[in-house]
């Protein structure tokens, strides 16, 4: 009898690397291929991802999901898809994610990629150019693309260029204002698991330089072409 609880304990453990659904606000789908069409399937609370899993979420929806060691909010109007145990693909919207433990991710958009390695918490928000934002909230994350790696700060934001699959210029960032303004921090019912160290890193900032940072970064239509605008003035500023 011992025997067989222990095969039937092993057997119905979940992997340490399976993502749970963790929490859903007003829709959470995942998409698959039926009879050689796209069919949709809504997703609740504990219900247990697969990989190749496609997820969206709709305009105002958001979702979040987390295994032992990593948590990912997806926005609003997202597509993601797993496409293997460490690696995320975005093709449009934003996600956070919470690297808790050090972990290597790989994070790409239609075009551009990168290895991720924390511990860390990031947003990622994919470009009309094909690359993605990645916009550093604490930790100091390597970020590698091909042979070349970076470090990364907290309040830091680097291009992920979809053209050349490389890092652009990198802006430094008021993570208190971006902390006030995220849809990803604030529109859910609980803190992310990594605020305490988000916190540390505003804290740290604020001391550093004060209302140094006046700009919100907008889309990256091409890869030298960064939109940006500053609270308060109706004149969009654009970066070449």
């Amino acid at each position: 009898m011992y025997w067989l609880a222990l095969w039937l304990a092993l057997c119905c453990t979940i992997p340490s690397f399976a993502f749970i659904v963790d929490y859903t606000n007003g829709g959470f789908d995942r998409i698959f291929e039926s009879n050689s069409s796209a069919q949709s399937q809504g997703l609740e609370n504990g219900d247990q991802l697969v990989l190749q899993d496609c997820l969206t979420t709709g305009p105002r929806t958001f979702a979040q999901v987390s295994n032992s060691t990593t948590t990912l909010r997806v926005g609003k109007d997202c597509i993601i898809h797993w496409l293997a145990q460490d690696h995320w693909k975005i093709y449009k919207g934003s996600v956070l994610f919470c690297l808790e433990d050090k972990t290597t991710l790989g994070i790409s958009s239609t075009k551009g990629e990168c290895l991720v390695t924390g511990p860390c918490t990031f947003i990622a928000e994919a470009t009309s150019n094909g690359g993605y934002k990645f916009i550093c909230l604490s930790g100091k994350p390597t970020l590698r693309t091909g042979k070349t790696e970076t470090k990364i700060p907290s309040g830091r934001l680097v291009l992920v260029l979809g053209e050349t699959n490389e890092l652009g210029n990198s802006y430094d960032i008021d993570l208190l204002l971006l902390l006030k303004s995220s849809f990803l921090i604030n529109a859910f019912e609980t803190p992310p698991p990594t605020m305490k160290k988000i916190g540390l890193a505003v804290y740290s900032q604020q001391l550093r330089i004060k209302n140094k940072y006046n700009a919100l970064i907008g889309d990256a239509p091409t890869d030298k072409n960064l939109q940006m605008w500053v609270p308060g003035s109706s004149q969009n500023k654009k970066e070449e």
